[in-house]
């Protein structure tokens, strides 16, 4: 339905997956899993129209901002999952935030968000986001564009890129402002 993730199963059978809740005339998005043998709820998304029911708080936003949709998950070998997804901070259709959350340590946390600083590099943040990859070994790749002081194309973006991260694995060749960026395994 583009509003929820489409499943996604590991060799031993874990899966990660989206679907719609309802009950009665209430509408919620969510993420399901069943890693530890039971199936179980992972985030429940709400959107600001009429007939959807409150989702829950979004990790690493303010107080109020919940999940939204779901659009893309992946979960590895060691059972942890990341998703990609829009949080609904603002209350309206028209200005979603494209998120990327995972549960490496534990529970869910924030890996990048639109508008969100990028970690070490002063005045510079997230303009786009995309889930590429959480490999069995804990470590997750995204693609980023960046915006802000001293990203003015790709040589400087990859080169901002590479110092937050002290490297830059399988860095895009292409000549659009984006690279993958690193997210150090557990």
């Amino acid at each position: 339905d583009g509003e929820n993730l489409v499943p996604t199963v590991k060799g031993r059978g874990a899966a990660l997956f989206g679907a719609v809740l309802r009950n009665g005339k209430s509408r919620l998005n969510s993420v399901w899993t069943n890693r530890s043998g039971g199936l179980a709820l992972v985030a429940r998304g709400s959107l600001p129209l009429s007939g959807f029911g409150q989702g829950d708080q979004a990790a690493g936003f303010a107080p109020g901002a919940t999940y939204g949709l779901f659009e893309q998950g992946a979960i590895n070998e060691r059972n942890q999952i990341a998703f990609q997804g829009f949080a609904d901070e603002f209350d309206t259709m028209s200005n979603l935030t494209r998120a990327i959350w995972w549960d490496v340590p534990g529970k869910l946390a924030l890996v990048a968000a639109e508008g969100r600083p990028v970690p070490g590099a002063r005045g510079v943040v997230y303009f786009d986001v995309t889930l590429e990859n959480l490999r069995d070994d804990g470590t997750l790749f995204f693609l980023a564009r960046l915006a802000g002081s001293g990203v003015n194309g790709w040589c400087e973006e990859r080169r901002l890129i590479s110092a937050i991260t002290g490297l830059c694995p399988g860095a895009s060749s292409s000549r659009s402002k984006a690279a993958r960026l690193y997210w150090g395994g557990a």
